[in-house]
């Protein structure tokens, strides 16, 4: 988990200050491999979590001061107690396990978009935004497109028309027959934009997934990322309730 994630979960928020250090002290021992930390460390590991930062001198005099610190092996630092550790890892037995949430924020599809939906379309949005932020370009380029294919059925689904586009129940033809006939469809009334770029999705999706020698390029997403954000946000709003929570 990450530094705020473990805020969020131990409420270092209604904690003392001195209790605060101590969690956050080990989280770095246990997570970064830090053994020991400096005055100013504390100060910023505060301020990343908007904390109130701590005046410095008193601070100081604290960890003097108290059992559950001593020296570190850097100059004028200082690092818990073998007894605190002891204990913070019978309170905290669960603090490297692996986070299975995405992170996500909102670098494509914005959580003002993506709130309110079912939790699976969250969940590709959140990849998403995740995938593009973390450099991982064919991973979102394929996410992309299956985030137009879900929406597409849905859109269908929603105006009781998918029997235009069903092989079987459950089964659907090829997403590029879906968006040839959504692109002329006068039930669905796509607007021109989202005409013009619905197929470039499919397109850059196929190239990730299937091409032998290809990878995406950042300049590639970062080409269509605004024209992705206006696409969902029409095919949200044509598929409706088949979207929503």
């Amino acid at each position: 988990m990450n530094l705020q994630q473990f805020s969020d979960k131990y409420d270092l928020v209604s904690k003392k200050e001195m209790e605060k250090v101590s969690y956050l002290a080990f989280y770095h021992l246990q997570v970064n491999n830090q053994p020991d930390f400096l005055v100013g460390e504390v100060s910023s590991w505060f301020e990343s979590l908007n904390f109130p930062k701590p005046n410095t001198t008193r601070l100081e005099r604290n960890l003097s001061a108290q059992n559950d610190f001593t020296r570190g092996g850097r100059t004028k630092s200082f690092k818990l107690h073998a007894k605190k550790i002891k204990a913070l890892r019978e309170a905290i037995p669960d603090i490297q396990e692996k986070s299975t949430e995405v992170e996500s924020d909102g670098s494509i599809l914005p959580d003002s978009l993506l709130d309110g939906k079912r939790q699976y379309i969250q969940l590709f949005g959140r990849q998403i935004n995740s995938a593009y932020t973390n450099n991982i370009f064919d991973g979102c380029a394929v996410l992309m497109r299956r985030m137009v294919e879900v929406c597409l059925i849905h859109t269908y689904e929603n105006l009781n028309i998918d029997n235009q586009i069903s092989l079987s129940p459950g089964r659907f033809k090829d997403l590029k027959e879906i968006i040839k006939d959504a692109i002329s469809n006068p039930d669905i009334k796509l607007t021109p934009d989202s005409k013009d770029c619905l197929d470039e999705f499919r397109v850059l999706g196929n190239l990730s997934a299937h091409q032998l020698y290809y990878n995406c390029k950042p300049e590639e997403i970062k080409r269509v990322k605004g024209k992705f954000r206006l696409l969902i946000e029409e095919l949200f709003n044509k598929a409706g309730k088949k979207v929503e929570k």
